[in-house]
């Protein structure tokens, strides 16, 4: 199986809850939103955000917590697929 070329790391400037765009597949519990502030990335918990759908083929969002959004106002919001390393194939032997 493959999987498809990912398009860039969205960011965006946060003001508010959301939704914060993100326009690639995902499955359930594989979005992961960082805050940047400060120079620092700061990962969020999976309390402080929701993925709208949970997952889909094609793009989704992701909304933030009101206390979340309060706290990181004015911050930079990346969100990123956490995806597993999988090969998929197991052959019989060398061609």
């Amino acid at each position: 199986m493959t999987r498809e070329a990912l398009a860039i790391t969205p960011s965006y400037p946060i003001n508010g809850g959301g939704p914060y765009q993100y326009n690639n597949p995902y499955t359930q519990g594989a979005l992961r939103a960082f805050v940047e502030v400060d120079d620092r990335l700061i990962p969020l918990a999976t309390d402080e955000y929701v993925a709208d759908p949970f997952s889909s083929n094609t793009s989704g969002s992701i909304v933030l917590t009101t206390p979340t959004a309060t706290a990181y106002d004015g911050g930079k919001l990346y969100i990123l697929r956490q995806t597993d390393i999988e090969q998929g194939f197991t052959g019989q032997s060398a061609r």
